[in-house]
């Protein structure tokens, strides 16, 4: 057996221990056959810290274990199969097997039949992922479990499995009473610095998104600032939809919002119309414009349907403000 690296989650989550049992006694570990469970939930819902904390539990009773996370996100454009491909056999080799090349599908096959495989598959959308990976039951060795992450349960077509809903997990505490997102180039010394100072004077704990570090590999520090705070406001001024910095952290906060029942969205219209962002209109058509140019066609999707909830909220609009 192996002795796999424990997973990091969001610390306090209320729920989270009882419902990762109730994932692992889905997997029914006592059985000699292979098996898979859906974990099934809303985007932001608290799948993923779930089954890393499944993960953490039951990974050393197999002969590999491997967590594979984002699929959605991380996997698209020219490619993806092969990118995906590359880096499940990466893991379930404990990277004594730097894959290139083609024949991924075959190799998948001889590694998930020839040993004891638990492997969690976060955030799946379609079936076609699935497909990539050589999953179906056929082709896995007795007594491996498989975790598949999805918002569609259509994701898994005909493959025979046990689906697990979720419930919305809480937390005990947050660091910070409000997560602020803007564009600091057009209203940080304005707008946004007089909205801080007036939160401060009030007594808020304030987490200012543009003090978190940049770049995928600072990701999980951005996600637990925004794990970690109570309120959101997302301020839309005419130039926010330029920034890329701004739509990739706003969408996570989409994301990761709903996974805490107390945790509330608001966003602030800064001289700039809720329909505009909705339908990104004006400033944000242009902006979007430039995006469909040079950024992935599903990021750019993700970043529009994100922005057309927040439109569908027009909680505050300060055109003269």
């Amino acid at each position: 057996m192996q002795n796999p690296q424990q997973l990091c989650y969001v610390e306090h989550p209320v729920g989270i221990d009882s419902q990762a049992q109730d994932v692992i006694s889905a997997l029914k570990l006592t059985d000699q056959a292979c098996s898979i469970v859906a974990v099934l939930g809303i985007s932001g819902s608290g799948k993923t810290t779930i089954v890393k904390a499944v993960y953490n539990k039951i990974a050393a009773d197999f002969d590999v274990s491997s967590f594979i996370e984002n699929i959605h996100c991380l996997y698209m454009g020219q490619n993806w199969e092969v990118k995906l491909q590359r880096d499940a056999i990466y893991c379930l080799t404990a990277g004594k097997n730097k894959f290139k090349g083609s024949g991924g599908v075959a190799k998948l096959i001889k590694l998930l039949s020839g040993q004891k495989v638990f492997l969690i598959l976060d955030d799946v959308y379609e079936f076609k992922q699935l497909q990539a990976l050589s999953i179906h039951l056929a082709s896995i060795h007795d007594g491996s479990r498989i975790i598949v992450t999805t918002r569609n349960k259509l994701s898994l077509s005909n493959l025979p499995h046990t689906p697990y809903n979720i419930r919305l997990l809480d937390t005990i505490e947050s660091k910070y009473d409000v997560f602020v997102n803007y564009a600091p180039e057009e209203i940080g010394n304005g707008f946004a610095s007089h909205l801080k100072g007036a939160l401060g004077r009030e007594g808020f704990t304030i987490c200012d998104h543009t003090k978190l570090p940049n770049g995928q590999d600072k990701s999980s520090e951005l996600l637990k600032a925004i794990e970690d705070s109570e309120i959101y406001l997302v301020v839309f001024s005419p130039n926010y939809a330029s920034s890329k910095e701004c739509l990739s952290k706003f969408v996570l906060i989409m994301d990761s919002y709903p996974k805490f029942k107390k945790r509330k969205v608001f966003p602030v219209f800064f001289d700039v119309e809720p329909s505009h962002v909705r339908n990104q209109q004006g400033s944000f058509f242009e902006a979007f414009q430039g995006h469909e140019k040079n950024v992935d066609a599903e990021r750019v999707q993700i970043w529009r349907q994100a922005l057309k909830e927040a439109g569908d909220k027009s909680d505050l609009n300060l055109k003269d403000w």
